[in-house]
């Protein structure tokens, strides 16, 4: 496990749902325009990708909604992909997105072995805006975790800590970093 998820242990059960109050609220009130919320969502990302290698082997500049994006970016299966990641982790910049990699994640490799996804700011931020609605709902219906403290963990347990050959780690290293 990270080395602080101890960063939420002791953590008032009053302080924390006084943080996260509204986010359920926030969040239920986005899916009410689901087409709306993903469509903009999906400019944004080819926007801010549009300069990266892979975006401008694919044409972001010129996606304009999720059929275009769906003829110019082809599904692929991980391996399809790793040559991108494998260079991502290597260190070179702004390979599959324009913002840097602040970590990969490991996952599980429970069909073909492990593999590294890379995270930036951004998308731990999306991780966390998921992460925030689901904790708030979670005092809102048990009105008895409003008392007493906390730990949460949430990062893979006993992975060692290691970095890739361009020197970004592999995980946070730290659960608190999940959270926010």
């Amino acid at each position: 496990m990270g080395t602080a998820g101890n960063a939420l242990r002791g953590a008032p059960g009053p302080a924390l749902a006084a943080a996260l109050a509204g986010e359920s609220a926030r969040f239920r009130a986005l899916l009410a325009r689901p087409d709306e919320i993903q469509a903009a969502h999906l400019r944004n990302l080819v926007h801010r990708n549009r300069n990266s290698q892979f975006g401008r082997e694919h044409g972001f500049s010129s996606i304009q909604d999720a059929t275009d994006f769906a003829r110019q970016v082809p599904v692929r299966d991980y391996e399809a992909h790793a040559p991108w990641i494998a260079r991502a982790g290597s260190g070179e910049g702004s390979v599959l997105t324009d913002e840097p990699v602040i970590a990969f994640e490991e996952t599980g490799g429970s069909t073909s072995g492990p593999k590294l996804v890379p995270l930036t700011s951004s998308g731990l931020a999306e991780f966390q805006a998921g992460l925030k609605p689901w904790l708030d709902d979670l005092f809102m219906s048990n009105p008895a975790l409003h008392c007493g403290s906390f730990y949460w963990a949430i990062s893979p347990a006993c992975r060692p800590g290691r970095n890739t050959s361009g020197g970004t780690p592999v995980g946070l290293g730290d659960d608190a970093a999940y959270f926010g």
